[in-house]
């Protein structure tokens, strides 16, 4: 399976080879590409007016799709409000620049350089504004509650409809809700025919 056919997998969660021949004949790979460009955009534009963070940590499936071409990201988004901006993905190579750099994480865990095992690591969880991710939030439950639990705020951030994103932060604030120790905040907005969301959680 290629690159492309790969995010066309992720993106809409496709499980069968018919359903992504359909789905890439209905959706072409530019527009997909631009789709996810100003859901990106969007995500970027939330979290920065409602936290301001200095610096990001994003927790990404992200892959190339070719050399030098990374998929759209939130971080990417964040780097134009002059945040310092780090994604994490197990797919790209470990790179630094002056604002944006990239982490190779172990497929499956991508808290390795998060871990809050020693002195310097759990500086480097105090020393970031905001945590994200778009992932399965059920891997990130433990992690988020003790990144909060440092004073720093987490972001699940989704997209797509209105009435999907409204399910998916639903279902992320059943699972918060036991923790008294935690508040919440839900942001949605659209643009066009775009929508996408964010579901903040902070320490009290």
């Amino acid at each position: 399976m290629s690159k492309i056919d790969k995010l066309y997998e992720e993106y809409f969660n496709i499980s069968s080879l018919s359903e992504l021949i359909s789905k890439k004949r209905e959706i072409g790979e530019k527009d997909l590409i631009n789709r996810m460009k100003k859901e990106k955009k969007i995500l970027a534009e939330i979290i920065y007016e409602t936290i301001k963070p200095v610096n990001s940590v994003e927790f990404s499936n992200t892959f190339y799709i070719d050399d030098g071409t990374i998929a759209p990201t939130i971080s990417q988004g964040l780097i134009k409000y002059g945040v310092n901006a780090t994604l994490v993905s197990p797919y790209v190579k470990s790179k630094n620049s002056h604002n944006f750099n990239t982490i190779k994480s172990p497929v499956g865990y991508p808290f390795a350089n998060y871990e809050p095992s020693s002195i310097a690591s759990i500086q480097a969880i105090k020393n970031t504004g905001v945590f994200i991710t778009e992932n399965n939030i059920d891997a990130y439950l433990k992690r988020f509650e003790t990144y909060t639990g440092f004073g720093v705020p987490c972001v699940y951030a989704t997209s797509g409809s209105i009435i999907e994103i409204v399910h998916k932060i639903e279902r992320v604030k059943s699972i918060f809700s036991d923790n008294d120790n935690l508040d919440f905040e839900m942001d949605i907005k659209s643009e066009d025919d775009i929508a996408a969301g964010i579901y903040i959680i902070r320490r009290k």
